[in-house]
């Protein structure tokens, strides 16, 4: 009797195996294994719940000790299988998803407008991630980390203020924060453009103010070209006319540095050696080519004046230049006409009272400019007078004087 109450009581216990033990992992758990690197939280859930599992067994003694004992180890194995099993099922799910499907885990949100985010600098996926998600641009902010992860793309996000149409799919949202810079504002510094004019442009585009950028403009940068000068605008002349794609991330600094570094790539080693040929410095063309600018819009024009005034600095004795946009940089304003008065304002620009070129340029020129300034138009004429759109030239003062007579009339 004994023994058949043994054989009873060991027929009914069910002992664990690897096929039938159930396992109950959350996903989020099993997920976090892949961002913490450490199972020791789940597997110590695993293993109070494989206690409380093996409590079942405990005051039944029997003869089959040893082969609870082996089968609670097959069990155990069998579990931390199947965790990774579900880990990569899950990895294999989400990555899936976010590729084929490319769109958010919430329908229906295509026909939603678009909304402008702004990433800082040094942003961790978690960041990005709960940003988009504080914005309304994707549902889960976690299932974003996952799928960025798989899909590489951590690390390699862009700082910048980003456009991004909501509903889209998160694959479509990583390219667009690692391939892109962001939103890009044009800004256009037209030649002949006054470090102040440029200013104004900067401010009317950009989050940076007029004084923000003037007071870079008056910074040190490390370029061979720029002049070892004291004057106030140090850097007038320089600013690179141009269009510019600046973006939030951009400082003054950087739209200053940018504008110089246009301007080193447009006067190449060609102009500098007809500098020299000239006898004449970079500065000294820079400040020739905003007068040119600044008295004349057209490429026949700009050469034929260029060769104006080479022809007063190169006489003998050299002739004032004598030039009307140079009072207008002193007045700070533009005047058809200019007075007696003007004429003689005491400033090292007027070009009126003072010898040779100016102390520094009068606006920021552009490459065609330069190259007339480089390469004069070889010809005899000492003036010229500009009027509603026409320029005309004369040899004597006589000449010069009988051609206003009759553009007056």
């Amino acid at each position: 009797m004994k023994n058949d109450e043994l054989i009873k009581d060991q027929e009914q216990v069910e002992f664990p195996s690897a096929d039938k033990q159930p396992i109950d992992i959350p996903i989020a758990d099993a997920l976090e294994l892949m961002f913490n690197d450490d199972i020791s939280s789940v597997g110590a859930r695993q293993g109070a719940k494989g206690s409380r599992q093996g409590a079942l067994g405990k005051g039944r003694k029997s003869r089959g000790s040893m082969k609870k004992k082996k089968t609670k180890e097959k069990a155990g194995k069998g579990t931390i299988l199947m965790i990774w099993i579900i880990i990569l099922a899950i990895c294999a799910v989400v990555a899936h998803f976010s590729i084929t499907t490319a769109t958010d885990f919430r329908s229906g949100r295509m026909q939603l407008p678009s909304k402008v985010i702004v990433v800082a600098s040094n942003s961790s996926t978690a960041d990005i991630a709960e940003l988009l998600e504080r914005n309304g641009i994707i549902g889960n902010a976690f299932a974003f980390r996952v799928s960025s992860r798989l899909m590489g793309y951590d690390g390699k996000y862009n700082a910048g203020e980003f456009e991004i149409q909501q509903g889209s799919g998160y694959k479509a949202i990583m390219e667009q924060l690692t391939t892109t810079t962001g939103i890009q504002k044009l800004t256009l510094i037209r030649e002949g453009d006054t470090s102040k004019e440029a200013a104004d442009a900067i401010a009317a585009n950009t989050s940076i103010t007029a004084e923000q950028f003037l007071e870079a403009a008056n910074g040190e940068y490390d370029f061979a070209f720029l002049p070892k000068t004291q004057r106030k605008d140090s850097l007038e002349g320089y600013l690179f006319p141009d269009t510019y794609h600046f973006t939030e991330m951009h400082t003054a600094d950087d739209m200053v540095e940018t504008m110089l570094r246009r301007f080193d790539e447009i006067f190449t080693d060609e102009y500098k050696m007809r500098a020299k040929e000239l006898g004449m410095s970079i500065d000294e063309v820079v400040i020739l080519a905003s007068i040119i600018e600044a008295e004349v819009g057209t490429d026949a024009d700009r050469a034929k004046v260029s060769g104006v005034f080479h022809n007063r600095l190169n006489s003998n004795p050299p002739m004032k230049l004598q030039s009307c946009a140079t009072v207008n940089y002193v007045l700070g304003e533009y005047k058809e006409v200019l007075s007696d008065a003007d004429t003689q304002i005491d400033s090292p620009y007027n070009t009126y009272i003072c010898k040779g070129l100016p102390i520094g340029p009068i606006c920021n020129p552009g490459e065609a400019a330069i190259k007339a300034a480089l390469y004069p138009e070889i010809h005899d004429y000492l003036f010229f007078q500009s009027e509603k759109g026409e320029t005309y030239y004369t040899k004597t003062g006589e000449e010069h004087e009988k051609m206003k007579k009759e553009i007056q009339e």
